[in-house]
Order: C-alpha cells, then sequence, then structure tokens
C-alpha cells in the first residue's frame, strides 16, 4: 500500500479537460479517487461510482449517472480483499478474488508428474484443478475452519497425505530407469480436494485404496520413452474413471519438485482460495481416449 499522504496529494492532482465541437460546448472531467484500506486481519470491501451533474440555467434540470458498485452484486468482481496477515508477506496487500491464479507445472523437469496430473484432471468427475473444465482446486490453510476430529487441531495437509499415502502403501515394480519412486497424490494433499481432506471434503476417500492406482514405468516398446500404467494388483482392470483421487509411483525428484514453486503469500492465498493447475506440456491432449505425446515448452 503506498503511503496515505502521497495518495491524497494524487488525488489532488486530478485531471479535467474542455473541449468543443460542432456539437457545441463539451465537458469531460477526468477524476482519480483513491480507496485507502487501514484495516488489519482481512477484509473484503467494496468500490461504487456514481456521478450527478445539473444545469444552472435551467431550474430543476439535473442528471444522475450510477456506475455500479463492485460488478455484479451476485459476483462482486470488482470488490477487493485487503490483509496485513499474509505468512511471510512483508508488508499488507490487497488482492481481486475475482481473478484465479494459475500455478503452471513444469512438465519439462516434471514430466511424468505433470502427465499423471493431467490425466487426473481428464479422469476424475470434478477435474480438479482443470482450467479446461473450469474447475478449481482450493488452498488448505493457512487458517483452515475444519479440525482434526482426533486430536482437534486445524486440519493440515499431513492429515490429508496419510489418508491417500498411508505406511501401508507399496509401489508397483518399474524399470531401473525410472528411479526411485514415491506415492504421489492428486488432487495435492494441500487442496480441499485432496481425496485424503477433512471430514466432507467433496473427494474425501476412507483410504488410498479407492483412488485411481498408477505408477510409471517404460512404455515397453524398446525405445527409451515411459508412460503412465495402471496398478493392476488390487484393481485387475485398472481405473474405472469414476474415481474422487489419484495415488500414483512417480520419480520421487519430480514428486517433490513439482509444486515447490508454488508461492501461496504472492497470491496472498488464504484457505478456500481457488487457483488452476497447468500442465502445459500436455494440454493439446484431446482426450484420454487416445495416445498422447508429452511436449516440451521450448
Amino acid at each position: 500500500m503506498r503511503d496515505l499522504q502521497d495518495l491524497r496529494a494524487q488525488d489532488r492532482g486530478r485531471k479535467r479537460h474542455i473541449g468543443v465541437d460542432t456539437l457545441g460546448l463539451l465537458l469531460a472531467v477526468c477524476v482519480t479517487a483513491v480507496t485507502c484500506w487501514t484495516g488489519t486481519g482481512k477484509e473484503q470491501i467494496d468500490l461504487g461510482w456514481s456521478l450527478t451533474a445539473s444545469v444552472d440555467a435551467v431550474n430543476g434540470l439535473d442528471a444522475t449517472a450510477v456506475f455500479g458498485s463492485s460488478g455484479i452484486d451476485t459476483v462482486r468482481e470488482l470488490a477487493s480483499r485487503g490483509d496485513d496477515i499474509t505468512p511471510g508477506a512483508a508488508s499488507p496487500g490487497r488482492v481481486l478474488l475475482f481473478f484465479k491464479p494459475t500455478y503452471t507445472v513444469d512438465t519439462d523437469a516434471c514430466p511424468a508428474a505433470g502427465a499423471y496430473y493431467w490425466l487426473m484432471q481428464e479422469r476424475m468427475p470434478d477435474h480438479a484443478g482443470s482450467k479446461k473444465w473450469d474447475s478449481l482446486v482450493h488452498r488448505l490453510g493457512p487458517d483452515p475452519k475444519v479440525k482434526n476430529p482426533i486430536t482437534g487441531a486445524p486440519w493440515t495437509k499431513d492429515g490429508s497425505r496419510l489418508v491417500v499415502c498411508s505406511s501401508s502403501w507399496t509401489k508397483h515394480m518399474a524399470d531401473a530407469s525410472v528411479g526411485t519412486t514415491y506415492c504421489d497424490e492428486y488432487a495435492l494433499a494441500a487442496a480441499h480436494e485432496s481425496g485424503g481432506c477433512f471430514p466432507g471434503g467433496v473427494n474425501q476417500v476412507p483410504s488410498g485404496d479407492k483412488c485411481a492406482q498408477l505408477f510409471t514405468d517404460k512404455t515397453g516398446d524398446g525405445s527409451a520413452n515411459f508412460g503412465r500404467r495402471a496398478d493392476t494388483r488390487t484393481t485387475t482392470k485398472g481405473p474405472s474413471g469414476t474415481e474422487r483421487c489419484g495415488r500414483a509411483a512417480i520419480n520421487s525428484t519430480q514428486h517433490h519438485g513439482a509444486f515447490t514453486q508454488l508461492q501461496p503469500k504472492a497470491w496472498r492465498l488464504f484457505d478456500d482460495d481457488g487457483f488452476f493447475v497447468s500442465d502445459l506440456g500436455l494440454e493439446h491432449c484431446s482426450g484420454v481416449a487416445t495416445t498422447c505425446v508429452w511436449r516440451s515448452r521450448f
């Protein structure tokens, strides 16, 4: 936020322009108005504009133009939220909640992870995080309203992860070239859409066994290419496409690196704030019915 004195000085320096054409005298007034939020905590505020003009030469002749407040009443797309409590943020700030940011997974550095996330976005009933399907994921924390029913503490991503990737999970064997693999869940544990999310979550499952089971392996065509394969050790026909979550064996480095650039403090994200997840190297694919080849963004 700018210094209040600077903002008031700017307001005093508003510009006015007068011009004449063949229609007569036209008066145009340009006014800059500054709204300052000086509260604490977090607060969403509305903005409003209206203009009343009168002509002195004719008694009682005036007109009023109302330019709305914060957009459509049911949407409030221009209502911003100010806060001074974003963890890690150096100063107060404001965001337009109607704008939903997009986190882009680096599918060049994490192709296996990105392909898995894209597949789950296509197959999950709610398409969590997919911009194509206009379906957001919503951040879990740092101020979740839901409590852990056992401890009474706020629900965390660790609680979600323990449900999907529990200690009972065993990874499927894969070619050594795939590297060390790790249990990766989608939607991500730090989202309300996680299969292991707090009680009553949209995709809640009793255990990761109810998620789509996948693993990474070579394609078996003699090349060095790899892809997603169905883990049929429990479900012999593989995922049905109706599962509310995914559990996959993904290269450990890619699993840990796929969301390292997600910076909630830069977006000032609080609990239940939504964003999209983009898997750039796969978004040219038309769907899951045919084989699609990953593309580099370079």
